[in-house]
């Protein structure tokens, strides 16, 4: 009989912590000693792209440090795979044949898309919020000024021209 599979892994966007330990790291350890299970653990390295293509360099170097810390817990290569994502030309090529083969209604039914997609929404809403308050307060303290200026000129041309007011205005 052969074993069921497990296929887990982590984004490599930075060091590995406590959390991740509690969270996952922990049960993976457990599950591959109970040697009931063939064991897939990945670094996902082209997902983490998806939304931290600026910071490739930062991946890079995560790749390494987490699978360090794969070994430093206990995850043993002899009894689990333990592999990068971007090194797997086949994961690319499945990836091609399935987006020609999915459509996006199917893709946004789907929970975890649809959180994703929840999530980098409500991420780029609360940055364009915050960019146009402060646009907003930019403005508003630019007319501030423009109001300033003009008062400072008016009142300036009043003297000149002795409060006149036609003589004020044909300087606008």
């Amino acid at each position: 009989m052969t074993k069921p599979i497990i296929l887990t892994g982590d984004r490599p966007t930075g060091k590995l912590h406590l959390g991740h330990y509690v969270g996952s790291l922990k049960n993976r350890v457990l599950l591959q000693n109970e040697d009931k299970y063939n064991m897939f653990v990945f670094l996902a390295d082209q997902q983490a792209l998806t939304d931290h293509a600026k910071e490739s360099e930062i991946i890079r170097e995560s790749v390494g440090n987490v699978a360090l810390d794969y070994l430093s817990v206990g995850l043993d290569p002899d009894k689990s795979t333990i592999f990068i994502q971007s090194q797997i030309p086949e994961l690319a090529e499945l990836t091609m044949y399935y987006m020609n083969l999915v459509s996006l209604a199917r893709l946004e039914r789907n929970p975890t898309v649809k959180s994703e997609i929840d999530q980098k929404f409500n991420m780029l809403y609360d940055k364009h919020e915050e960019a146009f308050k402060l646009f907003q307060e930019k403005r508003e303290e630019d007319n501030k000024m423009q109001r300033l200026a003009f008062e400072i000129r008016q009142r300036l041309l009043g003297r000149i021209s002795g409060n006149d007011e036609e003589n004020i205005l044909k300087y606008f």
